[in-house]
């Protein structure tokens, strides 16, 4: 039996390769990566295969986005997460440089919408992988910003 790793990427299904929705483009290219079929399910798109990791583990690997807007997504992802042993949520963040990625066990939202959601609607601890986008240049709007679509150098990076 191998232990069953939920990555649930946070995004918006209408708005697909901006900023915000970094954690959905991050799910299909690990799908693409791994060979995972993602397929329409009730509450989101979702697949998962067997995945070995660095180190020869081999984990069940379940991929997840929900079609809920993000800052309401924590029902389903708290839906999803019930089989899995690991939850980690991925998604985009202003607070880390652009490319930077932190991962951190039980965080705090910091002001993040959609893992407040899922802190609200799931209780155990879960980690969170934060992806950097950078901060939006002076005078620029904060929603104009993330909502803007990945450049093509981005999008390579991630």
């Amino acid at each position: 039996l191998h232990p069953r790793f939920l990555l649930a990427g946070l995004g918006n299904l209408p708005y697909p390769d901006t900023r915000h929705s970094l954690g959905h483009t991050l799910i299909d290219g690990l799908a693409n990566r791994w060979r995972i079929r993602l397929g329409k399910k009730p509450n989101g798109w979702s697949g998962q295969s067997i995945v070995r990791l660095k180190g020869g583990h081999q984990v069940s690997m379940v991929l997840y986005k929900s079609n809920a807007l993000m800052n309401i997504s924590g029902p389903s992802i708290a839906a999803a997460a019930k089989m899995a042993d690991h939850l980690f949520v991925l998604h985009d963040s202003i607070d880390n440089k652009v490319g930077k990625v932190s991962v951190q066990y039980a965080a705090p939202h910091r002001g993040h919408n959609g893992i407040k959601s899922i802190q609200q609607a799931y209780t155990p601890p879960f980690w969170t992988v934060r992806l950097g986008i950078g901060r939006p240049v002076q005078g620029e709007d904060l929603a104009e910003f993330v909502l803007s679509k990945l450049s093509a150098r981005e999008m390579d990076h991630w």
